[in-house]
This record gives structure tokens, sequence and C-alpha cells, in this order.
């Protein structure tokens, strides 16, 4: 998952003094550590965290059978998880793609529209009928505004 921690409010709640009993209180039943402790201290302080909607972690889960990510329709992607070993299989392409284009695209040197918008928007629209390929603007929304706004700099 995808998580944004600001650690001067940590800091002042004093999380240190809560976590560490809370492991000795659980430990026997952490199977995921870290994120065990941290679901367990954020249900005792659900005012501690604030859930980010499904754009800002769209995984595959979000597109293997269907649109199951409502929030990204509009705005697009805003963050692209490739669990599952997303971009590394032929089963979700546009993961794949993305991943691809951003490992060949060097920053400073190349176009954020020529080398990395236009490319991609034509490897999305090839195969619209493969998993987590029928929205193909929601993965390339929030990339287009960024790269008008550059051009608008």
């Amino acid at each position: 998952g995808v998580m944004l921690m600001n650690l001067s409010r940590m800091r002042e709640f004093g999380w240190s003094e809560y976590i560490v009993p809370l492991k000795e209180q659980y430990e026997q039943q952490l199977r995921w550590g870290d994120q065990d402790l941290l679901n367990i201290l954020f249900h005792f302080h659900p005012e501690l965290v604030y859930v980010w909607d499904c754009s800002y972690n769209y995984r595959p889960d979000h597109c293997m059978y269907s649109s199951a990510c409502d929030a990204a329709e509009g705005p697009g992607i805003r963050v692209l998880h490739a669990n599952r070993r997303a971009a590394f299989t032929d089963k979700f392409p546009p993961f794949t793609h993305i991943y691809q284009a951003m490992k060949k695209f060097v920053v400073g040197r190349d176009s954020m529209y020529n080398d990395l918008y236009k490319p991609l928007l034509l490897k999305l629209s090839l195969r619209p009928d493969a998993q987590c390929s029928l929205t193909p603007h929601i993965y390339l929304h929030q990339l287009q505004l960024y790269t008008r706004q550059l051009e608008q700099e």
C-alpha cells in the first residue's frame, strides 16, 4: 500500500509510547509486522489516519475484471501500485507499458510529452481488450495535465 506519514505529528502524538506496548501485547498475533501494529494503533486512534481514495493506490485489483475504482475515473490515477508483479507480466499491459516507459525515460534529456506521454498513449490504445485496458485514459490523465503545465511555464 501507500502511506504518507507526518513525522512531526507522530512525534507530537507520542506514538513510540503507544507502539512499543502494542507490540508487546500483540506480538504473538502479528502476522504482517509493522502493518499490523499500525492497524492496531489506528483502530484505537482513528483520528490519526486519513484514508486516501483508490486513485492514490491504484492496483491491478482495481481493473482485473472491471473498473473498480470510480475515484480514478475523473482525475485519473495519482499513484500506480504495480503489486502482483504487474509491471513484469503480460497480464496487465498498462502496468508493464508504464514501467518500461518510465525506466527508459531520462529526466532532463527526454521530452515529457514526446518521449513519455505520446508513446504511452499509443501503447495503451493498442490492446483495449486486455486486462486493465478498458479505461486507458485514467493511466495518462495526470501525466497529460502535468505536460500541459510544463508547456505553459
